[in-house]
């Protein structure tokens, strides 16, 4: 099924985007009109839309930065601060460009009559679906700041969690990286040496020595390519954890390697503990 991204004003004038996993555009359109917005711009989501969106050169915003926003924010709703005056001053006050403007965007919104839950379903890939459901929750209760509290300490203990898996396993990644070095050296440098000291040598090379110059050969000629070509897998990495279908079948590929698999193992075991 197709997904997407529009941009649509509400009666008071507020514009406010998102995504939809919809059979169609006419559908949306219609799913649109019949709760009161009117339609800006709707474009589906593919390849180009998805580069300009995850923004490769953009700061993200990590678990630290939103268990430091939510737990704020609480200690702001505890005091008896308004939603909107709590966003005034953390719009201003966080220190992560991305959340920043977000939050500046939600905080204009809030301003024109909306409330925060449906603002930040705008922002599907900013606040995760946690953080959306138990504050559309915390608005029906009226809770909002207990709710915010324990946002604030289920991203605090999944950050801590992550750091410690990082921590684990920046060792190996360390002497892999060197690994990797190596082998580079190896190919570009000390390969091609031999090779121009055996080539005067009239003797038959054994196949695997062949074909190691032959490799080394191809690298130092066209290194260029091979770069551009790290750089299209990187990109199309990125590209596809951007989409649900490309999130499913890189995590389909990491279940099936020993380590990785049981790092996401422990992870996914920490948030539910």
């Amino acid at each position: 099924m197709p997904v997407f991204i529009y941009k649509v004003e509400n009666s008071d004038g507020a514009v406010l985007t998102g995504e939809s996993n919809i059979e169609s555009k006419e559908r949306l359109i219609e799913l649109i009109n019949k709760n009161g917005y009117k339609v800006i711009e709707i474009v589906e989501k593919n390849f180009i839309t998805d580069v300009s969106q995850i923004g490769l050169f953009k700061k993200k915003v990590k678990l630290g930065d939103l268990a430091q926003f939510c737990r704020q924010f609480s200690i702001m709703l505890e005091a008896g601060i308004s939603i909107a005056g709590a966003l005034d001053v953390l719009r201003t006050q966080t220190i992560n460009p991305t959340l920043r403007e977000v939050l500046t965007e939600v905080y204009n919104n809030i301003q024109k009559g909306l409330s925060l839950s449906r603002v930040l379903r705008f922002y599907p890939n900013i606040f995760p679906n946690i953080l959306l459901s138990m504050v559309e929750a915390g608005e029906a209760s009226g809770q909002l700041d207990r709710v915010f509290v324990r946002l604030a300490d289920h991203f605090e203990k999944e950050h801590k969690q992550r750091q410690k898996i990082v921590g684990a396993m920046t060792y190996p990644i360390i002497i892999l990286v060197i690994a990797i070095f190596v082998v580079v050296v190896m190919v570009v440098k000390v390969i091609p040496t031999f090779g121009n000291a055996l080539s005067g040598m009239d003797v038959e090379l054994p196949k695997i020595t062949q074909i190691m110059l032959k490799i080394s050969n191809a690298v130092s000629s066209y290194w260029y390519v091979f770069l551009f070509g790290i750089i299209v897998l990187v990109i199309g990495i990125k590209v596809m954890l951007g989409t649900e279908k490309g999130k499913k079948f890189i995590d389909n590929i990491l279940l099936k390697l020993p380590m990785v698999a049981s790092v996401i193992k422990t992870m996914m075991t920490a948030r539910l503990t």
